[in-house]
C-alpha cells in the first residue's frame, strides 16, 4: 500500500515540475525568484566589498549606478568594459569588481590578484604593468567576494551587472539597450 501511494506521489511530482518551472520562468523576469533576494544587492556589495570597486563615476550629475562582476579573461566583460565611456557619459557610474570566474587559485585568477594589488587595477591590467605578488589582504578579498557572489548572488559567468531596483543582468547588453531600461525603470 505505502509502495502505491509514493509511485502515486512519485507520478504526480514528474508531471506537476514542468508546471511549475513554465509558471516560473513564463513571467517577464526570468529571475523573478533570485530578484527577490538581491533588492539590496547592490548596496550590500558596495559596503562590504566597497574597498575592492573600482569606480567610474558619472559624467556630470550620477542619475543612475550599477555593480559590474569582472573578469579580465572574458570577452565579454572587456566589451562591456570598452562601453562604460558611452554609460558615464549618460549619467551612469560603473562600480567594477573583481570575480574569479575560473577558480581562485588559476593562472587567470592570479592576474586578477596582482591587477587589484595596484593603485588602479583597470590600467595595470590594460598596459600589463603587475607586480610579481599580489597583496596578500587583497587576494583575501577578492577571495571572499568571489565565494559571496558565487553563494548568494548565484553568479556562475560574467559579465554580471547588478542594478539599483534590484534585478541583475547576466550576460552582455549593449550600453544603449541598458541606458533605455535605466531609464525606462525608474
Amino acid at each position: 500500500m505505502n509502495r502505491t501511494k509514493f509511485a502515486i506521489t512519485l507520478m504526480a511530482s514528474l508531471f506537476l515540475s514542468p508546471i511549475a518551472i513554465a509558471d516560473v520562468t513564463n513571467g517577464e523576469n526570468n529571475h523573478s525568484i533570485l530578484q527577490t533576494t538581491k533588492t539590496t544587492a547592490l548596496e550590500h556589495v558596495l559596503s562590504s566589498f566597497g574597498d575592492l570597486a573600482v569606480q567610474l563615476p558619472a559624467d556630470g550629475k550620477e542619475q543612475f549606478s550599477i555593480v559590474m562582476l569582472y573578469d579580465n579573461q572574458c570577452k565579454y566583460c572587456n566589451e562591456f568594459l570598452m562601453s562604460v565611456p558611452e554609460l558615464t557619459a549618460n549619467g551612469v557610474t560603473v562600480y567594477v569588481m573583481p570575480f574569479l570566474n575560473h577558480g581562485v587559485y588559476s593562472p587567470e585568477s592570479k592576474t586578477m590578484y596582482l591587477a587589484w594589488s595596484t593603485k588602479q587595477p583597470l590600467m595595470s591590467l590594460l598596459k600589463n604593468q603587475l607586480p610579481s605578488q599580489p597583496d596578500p589582504h587583497t587576494a583575501e578579498r577578492i577571495f571572499e567576494f568571489t565565494k559571496f557572489a558565487q553563494n548568494q548572488l548565484q553568479v556562475t559567468k560574467t559579465p554580471y551587472i547588478l542594478l539599483e531596483n534590484g534585478e541583475f543582468i547576466d550576460g552582455f547588453v549593449s550600453p544603449d539597450n541598458l541606458i533605455t531600461y535605466l531609464k525606462n525603470a525608474s
